[in-house]
């Protein structure tokens, strides 16, 4: 649980994001916390925001310090976490940068605390966050969630495995010529990259062109 309360803030949006893997919400003090939390929820990974409290020394007196997010990640399919957890802070570039000179004592304390912990700490910007990744991972929630026909699935994933790395055109020439069939198997396999069903470069932006791989059986949740 949170070691903090998010208080109401009138310069930044605040909120909740929808935790999946905690099954619970989320509260958020920017649009960069939560779109940093919609990315980790999006990829399965489990967090916890305003997660330790920090107590440190800095110019003879006592500080504390919470980060924003600790970030556990999922294990590999053969049941090995190959990524230790990871503490954040979440700041705009020029708030850091402005900021710095005030930060730099909690940001180490963060890190040797971190150190202890067996964890990381990393400090994470919009640079990070917003771009390609963040858009393909909006356009993708709505197919993650959507249930599809899996007679429809099994043909996708029979031709892929044929193909080996294609692309989503090709894919769909593989199978049909039809029109209106190739409209609704776009659908399936967007369905089947958010579910990680189907191998994709998801840093990139998706388009008919991009490049599209099987995923080992021992890939598949």
């Amino acid at each position: 649980m949170p070691v903090r309360k998010i208080p109401k803030n009138y310069r930044n949006l605040t909120g909740v994001i929808k935790n999946t893997k905690a099954n619970r919400m989320s509260g958020f003090e920017s649009t960069l916390e939560r779109d940093f939390y919609f990315l980790l929820d999006f990829h399965d990974h489990d967090f916890e925001e305003q997660p330790v409290l920090i107590e440190f020394d800095h110019e003879g007196s006592r500080r504390k310090y919470t980060p924003d997010v600790l970030v556990t990640f999922k294990p590999t399919p053969m049941g090995v976490t190959d990524r230790k957890p990871e503490l954040y802070e979440i700041k705009y570039r020029d708030d850091l940068r402005k900021e710095w000179p005030a930060c730099k004592s909690r940001f180490k304390a963060a890190r040797r605390y971190a150190r202890k912990q067996g964890w990381k700490f990393k400090i994470i910007t919009e640079k990070e966050i917003r771009g390609p990744q963040l858009e393909t991972a909006q356009f993708l929630r709505g197919f993650k969630k959507k249930s599809a026909d899996q007679k429809s699935v099994k043909k996708l994933l029979s031709a892929i495995a044929i193909l080996g790395e294609t692309n989503p055109d090709s894919l769909l020439s593989y199978i049909t010529t039809d029109v209106w069939e190739r409209a609704e198997l776009v659908k399936i396999i967007w369905h089947l990259v958010a579910t990680k069903r189907i191998g994709c470069d998801l840093s990139k932006m998706l388009t008919m062109q991009c490049s599209l791989s099987p995923v080992s059986v021992w890939s598949v949740k």
